[in-house]
């Protein structure tokens, strides 16, 4: 009876504990100690330890000489934990470095966006300001080339000057030709001139004109200088000089000019096409008038020589004389006329104007003139002509205009003038000995006579610039 209630009670705890094994599990440790009982976890540093009485300890391996474990199911238990451990943490590990290179690129994503998104934004930046730059340099263009036009329209002076070179062929050579072979004819007698020769010109320009919007005022001076010459022979075979004495004439001259010719226009325009800037592009049209005064004065010095052969006396002789002649003429009267200008884009201009004048004033002549007596000397004569003359003519002009620089132009004109002069009211006053009458002058420009007309020609090549102020 009592061996049985053992086994019952045997029984009893080992259904009441079925953790407990019957086999234990020993730990031997370097200090010589053994424990006695069953693990219950380890890991690479320490064995997690139940004893028999029921303690836990947690014991390090580095104190353990050894270990005698029984329980292989714990051991196995310990093994799959601790892979399931190693697994998860390896798992953790893998997860984290994914998460890590995630975010990693995503940062650099990022990184890669926010460069591209500040590169752009300062290309943005950079191409507002070129574009405000621009902007604010065209508008401050636009605002000087207003400014300008209306400086421009609003006044503006400009100055010129100018140099020329041509031909001069003057109403005198004409003049003096009919009036040597008038003067023969009329005496019974030959006069003839030889054309004339170093007629070149020499012309210096000065003007100042004033704009204001398409209204122009203008005041040009021109002077015009040429010195040509000639050659005379003019004779009279038989002329009675006394009642009974004949005398017979030859003579021959060399004949030096100096001409000065003074020009002043004062006019004034109106744009009739175009815009009043003087830099604008395009055609132009501006027409002029206004007042013209033309002054003419000559000097004639004449070199001759004369044979007097008196009949009736039965003697002859050798004269030289230098006479000195000097004319002087004076008109005025109005200038109309049209100037067309082109310009280029590349500022370079075409010019063409056209002008036409009727001019009235008269001109004056003196000279000195040879007569002969009976006792064999040269007697001078003075004598002068004036008349009332109407100058009237056209003046073409066509050129090239180049600014150098915003106010200074440089030109280049061909010009050619054509006038006829008509003489009018042609007075002669002749003074003289009582022994030589004027009735027996000659050579005394008889040719001339009212309405005899006239031709003046000049031209060539002028240049010059103009300077805005």
């Amino acid at each position: 009876m009592k061996y049985r209630r053992i086994v019952w009670m045997v029984l009893v705890w080992i259904v009441i504990c079925p953790g407990e094994r019957v086999v234990a599990d020993t730990i031997y440790l370097k200090s010589g100690e053994t424990i006695t009982g069953d693990v219950t976890g380890q890991n690479r540093t320490e064995i997690r330890f139940r004893t028999r009485d029921g303690r836990n300890l947690v014991i390090p391996k580095t104190k353990i000489q050894r270990a005698d474990f029984q329980n292989a199911p714990v051991a196995d238990d310990l093994s799959e934990k601790r892979k399931a451990d190693e697994k998860r943490k390896a798992d953790e590990a893998r997860k984290a470095d994914e998460a890590r290179k995630a975010d990693e690129a995503r940062k650099a994503d990022e990184a890669r966006k926010a460069d591209e998104a500040r590169k752009a934004d300062e290309a943005r930046k950079a191409d507002e300001a070129r574009k405000a730059d621009e902007a604010r340099k065209a508008d401050e263009a636009r605002k000087a080339d207003e400014a300008r036009k209306a400086d421009e329209a609003r006044s503006r002076w400009t100055v010129l000057l100018a140099l020329a070179a041509g031909d001069y062929s003057p109403d005198l050579e004409e003049r003096f030709a009919a009036d040597q072979f008038g003067g023969g004819l009329l005496l019974g007698g030959f006069g003839w001139n030889t054309p004339w020769e170093k007629k070149a010109t020499r012309e210096t320009g000065i003007g100042l004109r004033y704009n204001r919007g398409k209204w122009s005022a203008s005041v040009k001076y021109l002077r015009l200088r040429s010195q040509p010459n000639y050659n005379n022979l003019a004779g009279v075979p038989a002329l009675e000089v006394q009642t009974g004495v004949t005398a017979g004439i030859l003579n021959a001259g060399y004949n030096e000019l100096e001409i000065e010719r003074d020009r002043t226009d004062i006019t004034g325009g109106y744009r009739m096409y175009g815009t009043p800037g003087a830099d604008d592009s395009g055609a132009r049209l501006d027409a002029m008038g206004g007042l013209r005064r033309l002054r003419r004065a000559t000097t004639h010095q004449y070199l001759a020589g004369t044979a007097i052969e008196i009949f009736g006396v039965g003697s002859g002789s050798q004269v030289d004389f230098a006479i000195d002649r000097h004319s002087f003429g004076f008109a005025r009267g109005p200038v109309l006329g049209l100037d067309f200008r082109y310009r280029f884009p590349n500022r370079l201009q075409l010019r063409a104007a056209l002008s036409v004048y009727d001019l009235r004033g008269y001109w004056k002549y003196r000279s000195l003139e040879p007569g002969v007596l009976s006792s064999n000397k040269l007697q001078f004569t003075g004598i002068e002509e004036s008349a009332d003359y109407r100058v009237e003519g056209t003046e073409l002009e066509l050129g090239v205009r180049y600014p150098l620089a915003t106010k200074f132009v440089v030109f280049v004109d061909l010009f050619s003038e054509a006038s006829s002069i008509t003489d009018h009211d042609v007075r002669r006053f002749t003074v003289s000995s009582d022994a030589f009458t004027s009735s027996r002058a000659y050579l005394t420009y008889l040719a001339a006579a009212s309405g005899d007309t006239y031709e003046d020609e000049w031209g060539g090549l002028r240049f010059g610039f103009e300077i805005s102020l």
